[in-house]
């Protein structure tokens, strides 16, 4: 087979959606046996009989193929890049009319969904796999962090995501109700919901003069933040920590950091830590607080400390 010819096969199933069946490929110059040779080359891939796609499309999107659907639920919010607490299962997108296809390694029927207007094969929609998700998920945390996720990077609007919660349960309703377009992360969404079954309101995303965006405020100037496992790896973040944390104590407010396995792994100590905080009245300002520090005075031969401005 010649290289044309394959280039040929491979871009008729990309013309398809990642995804042909062997009846829609075998056009004129084309044959049987061209196909097979795609395939032994590597150019396609044959999740199963009949069906063929192109090596780039993920792996998860081909089990879905293999089982007869597409990739829905939280598998699917995953590729679209939603950040979810839990590593999702896969679950399969079928048409009304259709019906899994049975092998041993088969997800379980519970994974299965069904929609009259499913795509046959690749990956469902972030509205759609959102309002699938939002029936499979284990609890509230979990779908307020896909929610907020979904909002935050704009992959679903206000008005699809009402739509979608509709014929959902009142506890699940409520939960997306609660869930805002502001959270810079799922580690703040997880604080912040926690913070707010214990009766706590925080505002997501606060920009402070000379300081710049911090993750949570809670009252006046109770400043919260939340950390990845990235972020910690890094020596840059770390010194801006640091001089972030500095500019708002001179600003009158105070810091409490938390990593991220902190925040996944001992969220009732987190909130612990932070309802002391605010018992000790950490919360409320004494001055003016978000007003510039007036510059220090110069002492001897020592000049003033200035915070950088991180913004």
């Amino acid at each position: 087979m010649s290289d044309s010819a394959r280039m040929l096969v491979a871009n008729l199933v990309r013309s398809h959606g990642g995804f042909a069946r062997r009846r829609d490929l075998l056009v004129p110059g084309v044959a049987p046996r061209a196909l097979a040779s795609a395939v032994r080359a590597g150019i396609l891939v044959r999740p199963r009989r009949g069906l063929y796609c192109v090596p780039e499309v993920p792996a998860r999107q081909q089990h879905a193929a293999l089982h007869g659907g597409a990739l829905t639920c939280g598998a699917a919010l995953v590729e679209h890049g939603v950040w979810l607490r839990d590593r999702p299962e896969p679950c399969i997108l079928l048409l009304d009319q259709g019906h899994a296809l049975r092998r041993e390694e088969c997800a379980t029927p519970e994974r299965f969904h069904h929609r009259a207007d499913a795509p046959r094969f690749g990956l469902d929609d972030p509205v759609h796999a959102l309002g699938h998700y939002l029936r499979c998920a284990p609890d509230a945390e979990a779908i307020a962090c896909a929610v907020e996720s979904c909002l935050a990077r704009g992959l679903v609007s206000s008005a699809e995501l009402a739509l979608v919660a509709r014929g959902a349960s009142r506890p699940v309703r409520e939960t997306v109700a609660w869930c805002r377009a502001t959270a810079g992360s799922g580690l703040e969404t997880i604080v912040r919901l926690a913070l707010s079954d214990a009766g706590v309101k925080a505002r997501s995303q606060v920009r402070l003069p000379g300081v710049g965006v911090v993750d949570l405020l809670v009252g006046d100037c109770l400043v919260v933040e939340v950390d990845g496992r990235a972020h910690h790896a890094s020596d840059d973040g770390y010194e801006s920590d640091r001089r972030r944390d500095a500019g708002v104590v001179l600003l009158g407010g105070a810091v409490l950091r938390f990593s991220s396995s902190q925040v996944t792994c001992e969220i009732e100590s987190v909130v612990g830590v932070i309802l002391a905080a605010i018992g000790r009245g950490m919360h409320l300002s004494t001055s003016s607080f978000g007003s510039p520090p007036r510059p220090a005075a110069r002492v001897g031969r020592h000049a003033a400390f200035h915070i950088a401005d991180s913004e």
